[in-house]
C-alpha cells in the first residue's frame, strides 16, 4: 500500500503552501482510517487542471481532497489537491 497525492501544478503554489496543502489530505485520509501512517510509502505528484479533475472521476478508491480557505495564495473554495490509498 502507499499514498499517493495529486496537486494542482496551474495554482503555482508557494512551496510551503504547497506542503501544507498535502499535509492536510493525507491527515483527512489518516484521520477518516483511524490510523498511523508511519510506514506508509507518500507519493507527491503534479497535475494539469484537466488530468487532476479527470483522474477525480476515474479513481475507484475514496478520495480527500482539500479545499483551501482563500486566505493566502488562492481564492476562498480552491480545490488545491487529493490524496488516496493505491493498493
Amino acid at each position: 500500500m502507499k499514498i499517493k497525492i495529486y496537486y494542482r501544478n496551474n495554482l503555482n503554489l508557494s512551496p510551503g503552501k504547497l506542503s501544507a496543502q498535502c499535509c492536510h489530505a493525507v491527515l483527512k485520509l489518516a484521520r477518516h482510517y483511524n490510523w498511523s501512517i508511519n510506514n506508509l510509502p507518500i507519493i507527491v505528484l503534479k497535475v494539469s487542471d484537466k488530468k487532476y479533475h479527470s483522474l477525480k472521476e476515474k479513481l475507484s478508491t475514496e478520495i480527500f481532497e482539500v479545499c483551501d480557505a482563500g486566505l493566502t495564495e488562492v481564492p476562498p473554495n480552491t480545490n488545491t489537491c487529493f490524496a488516496y490509498i493505491e493498493l
